[in-house]
Parts: structure tokens; C-alpha cells; sequence
């Protein structure tokens, strides 16, 4: 994080925002993860108004250094002292489509860090049970499609799933599964 030389004005008037400031709303679907979540929008709308009510407003730049390109969040007061930090944009593809989900990522995730925001109803409870072991079923359903695809018993199969996988992995590759199926049927 960099600052200003000097944060005396900035720092509690920031205080004061960050008091008033509630969470966001996850207003958004993530389908591959079955998960909720609050997009860009959400977040800049539940920390706006209590930002500029301090005197701070947000400013979000791309740059580029050595380590590559990234999103600048920087919170500046009338003042002119400010708070900055940044965030590596990491596409998953060299498309421009990727390039622009990563930047709104980045600059979603810069801005709630920043601000120390929380997104209403958070998923601690769900991120907790990722290494749960497999349940019964999943294993179950593992072994037999692997088995429809594979033409083995599945008897080895199953007893390493249930030493090995967690309950996020399972649902990982039971998706993976069935997108293999399909496009064996499809073929």
C-alpha cells in the first residue's frame, strides 16, 4: 500500500466512512462455483456516498510495471493525501473478453480490500466445509460413471477417492465428468 507524505486529513475522515459503510449485496451469480456474490457494481454502490460524504472519492487507473499490468484502487481526499494500493490483473486467456473480466476482478476485489468491505451473508460457512471429505454419494457416483467410461469394477477407484478427495474436489470432477459424457454422447 502506498500513501500520501502525510495522512492526517485523510485518515479520519476515512475513519468516518468506514464507520458508515454497511456491506454489499451479492446480487450476482456464479454458476460454475454455485455461488452468490457482489459484482462491481454492488460494491462501489455501498461505499459511494459514504466515501464523497468524507471528502474521498475513488479512482480505479490501469498501469503496467514489471511485475505486469494492474489496477490501481486509490481512495483520495480534497485534501489531496490518499491511500492506494494495487492489483495484479491475471487474465485466464489472452482475449480481450478475459483482459476486461479480469480487470472488473481486480478492480472489485481492490476495492472491497481497500475499504474493508464484506459481502452480505458471507460465505465463511461454505468455505469451511471445501475439506470436508467426500460424502458417500459423490463417491459412489465418481465410481460408477468412471467405471462407465473406464469398463474396470471400480472397487480400487473408490477406496482412493475416499482417502483423498475433499468435498469441493468431488463436486469439481463430478462436473468435469459429465462434461466428458456429454461430449462422448455428442461425438
Amino acid at each position: 500500500m502506498k500513501t500520501s507524505e502525510q495522512i492526517l486529513k485523510i485518515a479520519p475522515d476515512f475513519l468516518k466512512a468506514q464507520k458508515e459503510l454497511g456491506s454489499a449485496k451479492k446480487n450476482a451469480e456464479n454458476p460454475f462455483f454455485h455461488s452468490s456474490y457482489a459484482d462491481l457494481n454492488a460494491v462501489i454502490s455501498s461505499i459511494k456516498e459514504s466515501l464523497n460524504n468524507a471528502n474521498i472519492s475513488v479512482l480505479q487507473p490501469i498501469g503496467h510495471d514489471e511485475q505486469g499490468n494492474y489496477v490501481e484502487t486509490m481512495l483520495l481526499h480534497t485534501s489531496g493525501e490518499y491511500f492506494s494500493g494495487k492489483m495484479l490483473i491475471t487474465p485466464i486467456k489472452a482475449d480481450p473478453q478475459a483482459e476486461g473480466s479480469a480487470i472488473t476482478y481486480a478492480r472489485r476485489y481492490g476495492l472491497q480490500s481497500m475499504v474493508l468491505l464484506p459481502a452480505e451473508d458471507d460465505d465463511g460457512e461454505t468455505a469451511m466445509q471445501r475439506n470436508e471429505p467426500m460424502n458417500a454419494n459423490q463417491r459412489d457416483w465418481l465410481t460408477q460413471a468412471i467405471t462407465k467410461l473406464d469398463g474396470n469394477d471400480g472397487s480400487k477407484l473408490n477406496g482412493w477417492l475416499k482417502k483423498q478427495h475433499t468435498n469441493t474436489e468431488a463436486e469439481k470432477m463430478i462436473k468435469a465428468i459429465n462434461r466428458k459424457i456429454d461430449a462422448n454422447v455428442n461425438d
